[in-house]
């Protein structure tokens, strides 16, 4: 049957594309034999759909290539450069859920403590990319929420986002109220925050001259219309806190 879905990533109707990469992605975890067998083509298929006009089939590429470096990253090393240039410009991505499920792999890929040479060319740029989409959105419900109440004080999860969940450990049932409202506020500007907090534990100090010169710039903007980059800056140092203790 795996042959039969990875020719209808080839398909033209985005319907197709979509519940065929779903299935399949479904098997990461379990890593059948036929997958693995297949992952040559399978890869081959992902990288052909990276560039899909569907977000969604976009997010679904983004989903599997996250869930591959936490499984099974050993397939992705010989294309990690591609791959990780492909991250960086979904970071971008105008959609907001193709940005958020391209932004998890920077967390996973520290999480799988792959070789650090590996990320260590990118990390000028990733950084800034990290920094830009950690300012608030207009339409961010807590910026909305806050609106409401501005004397309910900051809280310590705002300043350094802990809500991640593995896509490969999921819950264990327990909280599931509490769950609900995790997944509910998770977005970019949190998942960027969390980013830039595994970045920061997996290279410590060596990310501050990249960081810190972007994080004084936007400390420095002095009008009211840019206080959104002054708080993006304050939420990166809570973000680096740990990781950069000795710096």
């Amino acid at each position: 049957f795996l042959p039969r879905l990875l020719k209808l990533f080839l398909s033209p109707h985005v319907t197709l594309r979509c519940l065929a990469l779903s299935s399949v992605n479904q098997f990461i975890v379990l890593m059948p034999a036929a997958l693995f067998l297949n992952m040559d083509s399978y890869l081959e298929g992902l990288f052909v759909l990276a560039q899909d006009s569907s977000p969604e089939v976009r997010k679904l590429v983004c989903s599997a290539l996250v869930q591959l470096v936490e499984v099974q990253s050993s397939f992705l090393q010989p294309h990690m450069r591609n791959i990780i240039e492909y991250m960086l410009q979904a970071n971008r991505d105008t959609d907001d859920e193709v940005a958020l499920e391209s932004c998890e792999f920077w967390i996973s890929f520290c999480e799988a403590r792959l070789p650090p040479e590996l990320l260590r060319d990118f990390l000028p740029r990733l950084i800034g990319v990290l920094l830009s989409n950690m300012v608030y959105a207009d339409d961010d419900e807590t910026l909305l929420d806050s609106e409401d109440d501005d004397s309910v004080p900051d809280r310590d999860q705002d300043l350094k986002p802990r809500f991640r969940q593995s896509h490969v450990h999921g819950s264990n049932g327990e909280n599931v109220e509490d769950e609900d409202e995790i997944i509910n506020s998770w977005n970019v500007r949190k998942c960027s925050a969390a980013g830039l907090d595994a970045l920061s534990n997996a290279f410590g100090d060596e990310i501050l001259p990249t960081l810190m010169p972007l994080v004084q710039a936007n400390l420095s903007s002095n009008t009211n219309g840019e206080w959104k980059e002054r708080e993006a800056a304050v939420l990166a140092l809570g973000a680096i806190a740990e990781g950069c203790i000795n710096g």
